[in-house]
């Protein structure tokens, strides 16, 4: 039987097939025949560990099967799924990406649980491309993310253009000789790029998911048409790509056999560190040939670096049982009486002050975790509570207030000395779901600060965390201060409605200027938005954006405040839609509390 036959069975084979099928195909006596042992299935096959099976195995496996069903990927916090029909990928999705973005997430993965269900059909198509094209993304989707984190460019960074003048044909003539990207999307990425929008707020206008942003700028930088953040050009920098992975074409029916056959025969006889025969290997993922990159439990742990067993150092390792629980990443013993390592950059498991690392943020430079140092002082890890005592309290519980002040440090930022952005929204959600139940009002009034004297959006971080700091000062008890986004700050008012918050706003514009008087040379405006539950919102979102509209439109104003009701019911319509021989509204008045701060000449 030739591979082709082998691989395309009957349609009514496909729709028969079905895993441990046992029907009974005669009704005479069966003859006893020393068979060798059968290939595992397809389940069998699609069941571990990332640590043992890369994303390429398991889509080629299911290619080569033509198997229907799910594959999950992760564990009980974070899950890629993978729905396939016929062997070809139909959709797919994660709790931040859909089609193959989602997919492409596992290149980055060094860990994680894999299970398949097979018969469960796609729900809907979301994946336009074929397994061997999501292998060559993925390829290339962890070249390019190595290569900017070689050159500490985030999403964050600002970009600069060559000095080189380039018209429209010139441009397109240099860009047909890089990657075969989107002709379009690279010409309108490169004219965005003048110095006062990031690369987030560039793919965001675009509509870019992060593997089409990364590799645009890859190739723009490989080009020379760009420039690093800090003005140099790729030759500048002295950075040396590695060489490419050689491509490699997929492996052929009888060699995909003997890689499932020799897994089968290392099954039986223990486990082994030598890698199966074939053409390629699946102890390490397709598409990376550096350091491990961060798998989800890393991610969502507080940044904890995935565990892998050392085998650098012969220490003695002590067998631990493991008890794992559903959805749980399998984890290798760890050595007695060593600290866990962590990566460069990274914290230990807790509440990180700037806030979650979420799918789609830059990774730290160094993902490889150096060896485990004895640490003879370390207090040993305590055992998970089996049980709990219940009963009557033996004592009366005091307040002492260490609690709070114990936690505080770890949801604020340290630089600016006011709440985070993920604990700053933990609270706005509290609070708006106090004012639902109790039919209470509140204000969320977001602001954002301009610098008029400099012509620059930039501060000194002591400059703003002098504002923040004075701002603390001027707020109520029960009124809560944080950043909300890259650039903006905003207040929770709990029992207040949208005319009560201009007061605050007011009094700030008033004090502001005396409280921080060695500022005036920079004569910083605040622009606030004011937004109330219920007057101006019903839901969070609305109050959400409500705010931000009103933020907005302050700032174009050049004033202090602007409520959204002013903006949702205009009483005075805008200079454009005034018909012609009407006379304009006049300007605001220079005085009053719809201005800035004035700080005296410096």
């Amino acid at each position: 039987m030739t591979d082709e036959q082998q691989r395309k069975p009957s349609l009514g084979d496909r729709f028969a097939r079905r895993t441990g099928s046992t029907g009974l195909t005669s009704t005479g006596p069966l003859p006893i025949v020393d068979e060798p042992m059968a290939p595992p299935s397809v389940t069998a096959q699609l069941t571990g560990n990332l640590k043992d099976k890369s994303v390429a195995f398991l889509l080629q496996v299911i290619d080569h099967f033509e198997a229907t069903g799910q594959l999950n990927i992760g564990g009980f916090q974070y899950t890629v799924v993978i729905q396939f029909g016929l062997g070809k990928p139909i959709h797919a999705y994660s709790p931040f990406n859909t089609g193959t973005e989602a997919i492409l997430e596992l290149f980055t993965w060094q860990d994680g649980k894999i299970s398949f269900q097979e018969g469960v059909q796609p729900e809907r198509p979301t994946v336009d491309d074929s397994a061997p094209q999501i292998l060559t993304l993925g390829d290339e989707y962890v070249r390019n993310m190595e290569f900017l984190r070689n050159l500490e460019i985030t999403e964050l960074s600002y970009l600069l253009r060559s000095a080189t003048k380039l018209n429209e044909q010139e441009l397109e003539k240099v860009l047909i000789s890089g990657a075969p990207l989107s002709m379009k999307m690279q010409k309108e990425f490169y004219g965005n790029i003048y110095g006062s929008l990031n690369i987030k707020d560039i793919a965001s206008k675009m509509n870019l998911s992060e593997s089409r942003w990364m590799a645009t700028v890859a190739n723009l930088l490989r080009l020379g048409l760009i420039l690093t953040p800090d003005g140099r050009t790729l030759e500048a920098t002295g950075f040396t790509a590695p060489p490419a992975k050689p491509t490699r074409a997929a492996p052929t029916a009888p060699e995909l056999q003997h890689i499932i056959s020799a897994e089968l025969g290392e099954r039986n006889q223990g486990p082994s560190h030598a890698a199966p025969s074939g053409s390629w290997t699946t102890s390490h993922q397709n598409g990376s040939g550096s350091a491990p990159l961060m798998p989800p439990s890393a991610v969502f742990g507080g940044g904890v670096a995935p565990r892998s067993q050392d085998t650098t150092q012969p220490f003695p390792v002590q067998q631990q049982p493991v008890s794992m629980q559903p959805g749980a990443f399998a984890s290798t013993p760890q050595q007695e009486h060593h600290t866990p390592s962590f990566p460069s950059g990274l914290q230990q498991p807790g509440i990180q002050q700037s806030g979650m690392l979420q799918p789609g943020m830059p990774l730290p430079p160094t993902l490889q975790a150096p060896p485990a140092t004895p640490a003879p002082t370390a207090a040993p890890a305590q055992a998970p509570l089996k049980s709990f005592h219940l009963g009557i309290p033996d004592e009366i519980v005091l307040f002492s207030g260490l609690g709070p002040a114990a936690i505080l440090p770890h949801l604020v930022r340290e630089e600016t000395g006011i709440l985070s952005q993920d604990a700053f929204e933990f609270f706005l959600e509290k609070e708006f779901s106090r004012a639902f139940r109790f039919g209470a009002a509140f204000t969320f009034m977001p602001f954002c600060i301009t610098v008029s004297a400099t012509g620059w959006p930039v501060l000194p971080i002591e400059s703003v965390a002098l504002i923040t700091k004075a701002l603390n000062k001027m707020r109520r008890e029960v009124d809560i201060l944080g950043h909300f986004g890259e650039r903006s700050f905003a207040f929770i008012l709990p029992g207040v409605e949208s005319s009560q918050g201009c007061g605050l706003v007011d009094r700030i514009a008033a004090t502001l200027p005396q409280c921080i008087p060695e500022l005036a040379h920079y004569a910083p405006i605040l622009h606030f938005g004011i937004a109330s539950v219920p007057q101006d919102a019903q839901d969070l979102m609305g109050l959400v954006a409500g705010g931000q509209r009103a933020m907005l439109e302050a700032a174009r104003r050049n004033v202090t405040r602007v409520r959204f009701i002013e903006i949702a019911s205009p009483t005075v319509p805008e200079p454009s839609t005034i018909p012609p021989g009407q006379p304009q509204p006049p300007d605001p008045p220079p005085q009053g509390s719809l201005q800035g701060p004035q700080f005296p000449p410096g």
